[in-house]
């Protein structure tokens, strides 16, 4: 338990005379720090329907008070750092400590993986430490979670941002405590800027310029931002270079851009087909 209890009561509908405030929390520990917090000195709490009943002062009697399922009525401070954090994937089971000493534990959902904790912790003022549950949204997290884990290929994955929809990425450098993520790409992925130049008269004439930025580049597989579900456009780990300079994903352009009637052009080709994923049409830009 978290509290270091006074005396636990129970309270009908009809023996507190005079409630400051009434409300409905998640947790009695998000209670508690509510009531303390306003220099409040007790409250009830029930942990049926999770109401929250503030009194201003403390009850050292019992004589009015009669049995009523469900609630408690509790004196003792909480944490200076107020209620555990309960972010996406947690369930808090349990606060345990003494004052200026606290450790929250929780259990993960399914599609979370402990970071080899399960808890946080509140020391004196300071905030909560970081909470343990991470979600199966990149490889670096299913390594953690089993470190056998040491072959590289494809891996399903639960982004948190795809509300832990699963979705099936490569993992590379399993072997190493630092894998990265990645999509398999299935269809032709180029990005090509092309060498010469448009001279703008009568038909189309190609001349010879370069400059350092042309280049073709084929991406096989593409690497993934698992937190965002974007694309890491500067990763050539798995690439084709078939000349010049590395093109990044998805950006291309080229020496006629200032008449895109002309006839050279550059090429972006972005194919996600049969991947599970798609590009969303609010993130596409066109650039000429």
């Amino acid at each position: 338990m978290c509290f270091e209890m006074m005396f636990v009561l129970y309270i009908s509908n009809m023996t507190l005379p005079s409630v400051s405030q009434s409300t409905t929390t998640q947790t009695r520990l998000e209670c508690n720090h509510l009531a303390f917090s306003q220099g409040n000195k007790s409250y009830f709490y029930n942990n049926v329907n999770k109401t929250c009943i503030i009194y201003p002062t403390i009850i050292y009697r019992k004589d009015s008070l009669v049995s009523h399922p469900g609630f408690e009525y509790f004196v003792e401070d909480a944490p200076a750092c107020g209620p555990p954090p309960v972010p996406k994937g947690h369930q808090l089971l349990e606060v345990i400590g003494s004052p200026g000493n606290y450790t929250a534990k929780y259990k993960c959902d399914q599609s979370y993986v402990h970071r080899q904790i399960d808890e946080t912790r509140c020391i004196g003022d300071s905030d909560w430490t970081e909470t343990p549950c991470k979600d199966f949204a990149s490889c670096a997290t299913i390594k953690e979670c089993n470190s056998s884990y040491t072959t590289d290929g494809e891996y399903i994955h639960y982004p948190g941002i795809l509300n832990s929809s699963s979705v099936r990425l490569y993992c590379h450098n399993m072997n190493t405590n630092s894998p990265k993520t990645y999509l398999t790409l299935n269809a032709t992925n180029v990005f090509d800027v092309p060498t010469g130049r448009c001279y703008g008269g009568s038909g189309c004439e190609v001349y010879p310029y370069t400059n350092p930025a042309q280049g073709k580049t084929t991406f096989t597989k593409v690497a993934i931002d698992t937190e965002k579900m974007s694309s890491i456009n500067n990763d050539y780990t798995f690439t084709i270079q078939h000349f010049g300079a590395q093109r990044l994903y998805a950006s291309v352009f080229c020496c006629s851009r200032s008449n895109i009637a002309m006839c050279l052009r550059g090429r972006s080709t972005i194919d996600v087909t049969n991947t599970g994923l798609m590009i969303s049409n609010s993130l596409c830009q066109m650039i000429l």
